[in-house]
């Protein structure tokens, strides 16, 4: 795993914290389908580019995660 900086915002201010690069070994991106009054479709996902494990654990003591994500939509107009 790399070591990898992550931008982290606490009382609206940016920090640099860091934490390891996981490696996905699966995974399943299926869309959400949004139906319109007007007859549209609207589909959307996000797609997990990284996860990050956190160096710092959480406030509970439990591990956190970062992700970096790329949002997709698509829009279906009526027919």
């Amino acid at each position: 795993m790399a070591r990898v900086e992550v931008p982290v915002f606490k009382n609206g201010m940016c920090e640099k914290s860091f934490g390891q690069l996981v490696n996905i070994v699966d995974q399943k991106e299926p869309w959400s389908e949004y139906y319109l009054e007007d007859g549209t479709i609207i589909r959307s996902r996000n797609i997990v580019l990284q996860i990050v494990k956190m160096d710092e654990p959480g406030p509970d003591g439990k591990p956190t995660y970062s992700m970096q994500i790329q949002q997709n939509m698509v829009v279906v107009p009526k027919v």
